[in-house]
């Protein structure tokens, strides 16, 4: 019989957006020898008494986290109620075995992060496939962090060109807008 996986959070932080949603973020880590997949991370609400308020979940921004990487994950709470103290975080779920592999020899790098004309924060940068093995679609995610290295958003975009081959790199800009 295998280890059980050992998948944990780090970097965790939760604000109210002025759009009137909860954003709570953070990052999953596959401390594990194997990938895993399809991570669900539930967050709960409480308030400053310690009563359960509203409870949500989202997923990891890679759909297959491999061995010893991580992911961003956001859990978004539609109409979250008033007098949030604290938030916990566990991970609920996860594949293992995934149902997709994991990549193996990508690696991303942020050579550029500003603001544009009209607000938006931007993060960009370079993937570099150092395998043997073409990908299609390569999912670039990116973890927006506070001062205090608490991730706020996450966010993904694609690389161009959309095929890379061995030895090949794609490039990536993806952009949030930063409330405060």
């Amino acid at each position: 019989t295998k280890e059980p996986a050992r998948v944990t959070l780090r970097n965790s932080g939760w604000h109210m957006d002025p759009a009137g949603y909860m954003m709570v973020g953070g990052e999953v880590v596959n401390e594990s020898s194997r990938p895993v997949g399809l991570v669900r991370v539930e967050a709960s609400l409480y308030s400053a008494s310690g009563e359960l308020l509203k409870t949500g979940a989202g997923y990891t921004c890679l759909s297959t986290v491999p061995a010893g990487g991580d992911s961003p994950f956001e859990v978004l709470v539609f109409a979250p109620p008033g007098g949030v103290d604290h938030v916990t975080l566990k991970v609920a779920k996860f594949f293992d075995p995934p149902f997709i592999p994991a990549p193996e020899g990508l690696q991303g790098q942020i050579t550029n992060v500003y603001t544009d004309v009209i607000g938006q924060l931007h993060a960009a940068g370079t993937v570099t496939n150092n395998s043997g093995t073409n990908y299609k679609l390569v999912k670039a995610c990116v973890a927006f962090c506070n001062e205090r290295g608490e991730v706020f958003r996450s966010k993904f975009s694609f690389t161009a060109p959309n095929v890379m081959g061995p030895g090949g790199s794609g490039t990536f800009d993806t952009s949030i807008k930063p409330a405060g």
